[in-house]
C-alpha cells in the first residue's frame, strides 16, 4: 500500500468554525506536494449546526485526504457528566476514524500531530502501536512564560501526558523561537526547529510601489488574550493624541469585548471592525494598507512592517 503521513491535530478549519486552525491546513496542502497527507480531525458541534447525531465529512484532493468528524453529544445537565461524555465521544471518534483509515490504507508511516493539547495521549498511542516517527508541530502560546495561567489552569492528566508526548517525539517543531523555549521551561526537551507558518505567495507578496495610500494598520487575530489586543489600542490612543491621523482595521471574530475598550479610548474614528474572511480577501486589505500590527508578547507592544 502507498505511504501516507497521518495527521492529527487539535485545531482545523471546519464548517463549524471555517478558520480555526486553517494555518495547520495550509501546512497540510504544502507538504501534500510532497506526499500524501490523511488529515483525521474531530469537532464537538455544540449547537448542531452540521449534525444533530454523528457525521464524517471527506475530502480529497490530489495527495491530501481530510477527514472531519462531527459529534453532537448528549447533555444530561449535570456538568460533570457532560463533560465525560463529551471526552469520551470526543477520542472514541478519533480512533474509530483513524481504525477505518488503516483499514483502507494500511498503517501511516508517520505521525504527526498539530497542537498537542488535545492530541498528546492520541499521538503517543498511535506511535506505540505503529513503531513509526512522530512529529509534534506546536502552536499553543498557552506554554509561553506570559501566559502561565494557561499552562497552569490544565489539569496533571493533561500535563503528564504533554511531557511524554514531547520527549516521545522524533521531531519538534514551533512556529517561534519564543514559543520553543517556553516549552523548554515546562519541559524536559533539547532540541526544537522554528517552522513559520505557511504563506501563499501568490495572492501575499510585497508591492513594489505603493501611491496615495493613507496611514492605516492591519490587525489580524483570534482576539484571545495573548494578542495583548487592549494594550495595542492604549498605543494607538497615544498616536492619536500626538496628533497623528490613521485608520487601523480590525479583522477579529468577536468585537464586543473590544468596543468598550475602543470607546474609552475615544478610538471610535480611528478603528474600523471587519469580520472574519478567507485568505485572498485578506489579501486584499493587505496591499491596502501601509503597515501591520503585531504583539509579540505581553509585554512588548507595537508597529512593524512599515512601507515607506
Amino acid at each position: 500500500m502507498e505511504k501516507y503521513a497521518l495527521w492529527i491535530p487539535s485545531w482545523y478549519p471546519t464548517s463549524v468554525s471555517p478558520y480555526d486552525g486553517d494555518f495547520i491546513q495550509r501546512h497540510a496542502k504544502a507538504v501534500s506536494e510532497y506526499e500524501k497527507i490523511v488529515v483525521v480531525f474531530v469537532k464537538k458541534d455544540e449547537e448542531g449546526i452540521v449534525t444533530k447525531n454523528k457525521w464524517e465529512a471527506k475530502k480529497t484532493a490530489d495527495n491530501l485526504t481530510e477527514i472531519i468528524f462531527y459529534y453532537h453529544p448528549y447533555t444530561t445537565g449535570i456538568k460533570i457528566i457532560d463533560k465525560f461524555i463529551s471526552f469520551y465521544c470526543y477520542y472514541s471518534s478519533f480512533l474509530k476514524t483513524i481504525n477505518k483509515v488503516i483499514k483502507e490504507l494500511g498503517s501511516p508511516s508517520l505521525i504527526h500531530t498539530h497542537v498537542i493539547k488535545k492530541t498528546a495521549w492520541l499521538s503517543l498511542k498511535l506511535k506505540k502501536k505503529f513503531n513509526v516517527p512522530l512529529v509534534i508541530s506546536e502552536h499553543w502560546s498557552g506554554f509561553l512564560p506570559e501566559m502561565n495561567d494557561a499552562y497552569k489552569n490544565n489539569n496533571f492528566i493533561y500535563k503528564r501526558y504533554w511531557n511524554k508526548a514531547f520527549n516521545a517525539a522524533d521531531k519538534i517543531t514551533v512556529v517561534s523561537a519564543v514559543l520553543g523555549k517556553g516549552i523548554q521551561k515546562h519541559f524536559n526537551i533539547q532540541n526544537f526547529e522554528v517552522l513559520p507558518n505557511v504563506v501563499d505567495t501568490s495572492i501575499f507578496f510585497p508591492e513594489e510601489k505603493i501611491k496615495n495610500i493613507s496611514i492605516n494598520f492591519l490587525h489580524i487575530s483570534g482576539g484571545g488574550i495573548e494578542k495583548n489586543i487592549d494594550q495595542m489600542l492604549a498605543a494607538f490612543a497615544i498616536v492619536k493624541n500626538k496628533g497623528y491621523q490613521f485608520i487601523l482595521h480590525l479583522i477579529v471574530p468577536d468585537k464586543n469585548n473590544i468596543e468598550a475598550t475602543v470607546s474609552r479610548l475615544n478610538l471610535e474614528d480611528n478603528i474600523l471592525f471587519h469580520d472574519e474572511v478567507p485568505q485572498k480577501k485578506i489579501s486584499k486589505y493587505n496591499a491596502a494598507v501601509r503597515c501591520f500590527s503585531f504583539v509579540f508578547s505581553l509585554r512588548n507592544i507595537w508597529l512593524c512592517g512599515y512601507r515607506s
